[in-house]
């Protein structure tokens, strides 16, 4: 015994009669023609896309509008202007460390760099300075 589906319309299936009238009815509203609706819809999905970023939580945003810092964000989602602004997270909890002169390696010895090293004072005297800068992001 094999189903066959019945024809009940006379002609078409009634899911298909309305979903052609609704075609129909949006080609008059919206005027849709070709790939405009394709183009206006990747466009709609670029700046949802570009416009969305997310803040860790050891992390704050800074929002630059044309270079110039708007706000700052906490942590969590947040929606920025595409092309317009731009956003830096910074880790904001993390000791950062510069090492000057030198380079601290896995088993806990030291390189000196020389090129960073040698320094000359305003007398005219060479000093060997090595150093470490540690800050914190505020």
């Amino acid at each position: 015994m094999v189903w066959e589906p019945k024809d009940l319309g006379g002609g078409k299936a009634d899911f298909e009669r309305q979903f052609e009238a609704l075609l129909q009815r949006l080609r008059h509203a919206g005027n849709f023609r070709g790939w405009t609706p394709i183009i206006g819809l990747l466009l709609a999905i670029l700046v949802a896309w570009q416009g969305f970023y997310i803040v860790a939580p050891d992390e704050q945003g800074v929002v630059k509008r044309f270079g110039r810092i708007v706000r700052t964000t906490p942590p969590g989602p947040h929606l920025k202007i595409p092309l317009i602004e731009s956003v830096l997270i910074p880790k904001i909890t993390k000791l950062h460390r510069i090492e000057v002169g030198f380079r601290s390696n896995a088993q806990g010895g030291t390189t000196t760099v020389p090129r960073e090293a040698l320094m000359v004072t305003g007398d005219e005297n060479i000093l060997s300075v090595e150093l470490i800068v540690q800050f914190r992001i505020k």
